[in-house]
């Protein structure tokens, strides 16, 4: 073997372990502590005392429009399957009311879909005895394909929630 592709596998095998945060056998590593969705403390280093709340999401990471392209095969609920992709932010979700951590984990879920953005954003929730009730959404060419993988999106992350039992979307068959 050559000595660049020595190096080369060398250099991807380390990255690998960084990315993956991988350990050689014999090496001990303190536990991961993982957020859910509603603010659940994780502590941002092992070394440090502070401790924060942190808004945590899933995303896909497969293209929406293999399941939600507006033909007659849309996809939501294998769509809603893939949502399997946490990320953990780094807004503190300490202060927060219930009504502000929907909205805001809603429009982190919904961040980078512009459309699904769109329809979302004006939107004010209600949350009565569990239940997040989201007001109609004006329909315009293409709202059911946007909604396809926005309801998905925004339902998934927002039952991650404590004390959420339902997402209501009025105006929208559910």
């Amino acid at each position: 073997m050559s000595t660049k592709i020595m190096w080369l596998t060398a250099v991807f095998f380390v990255t690998a372990l960084l990315i993956t945060g991988c350990s050689f056998p014999g090496t001990k590593q303190p536990p991961k502590q993982v957020a859910t969705s509603t603010p659940k403390q994780v502590a941002t280093s092992t070394s440090e005392e502070e401790i924060l709340n942190m808004i945590t999401y899933l995303i896909s990471e497969e293209d929406e429009t293999k399941y939600c392209n507006g033909s007659a095969t849309d996809d939501s609920e294998a769509y809603r399957k893939t949502l399997n992709k946490e990320i953990v932010t780094d807004i503190s979700a300490d202060n927060l009311t219930q009504e502000e951590l929907v909205r805001e984990t809603t429009l982190l879920a919904v961040a980078g879909t512009e459309m699904c953005q769109t329809a979302i954003e004006p939107l004010v929730f209600k949350i009565v005895d569990g239940v997040v009730r989201i007001p109609p959404i004006s329909g315009w060419a293409g709202l059911s394909v946007v909604m396809c993988s926005c309801k998905p999106r925004v339902e998934v992350n927002l039952l991650r929630i404590p004390g959420i039992t339902k997402v209501m979307w009025l105006g929208i068959a559910n």
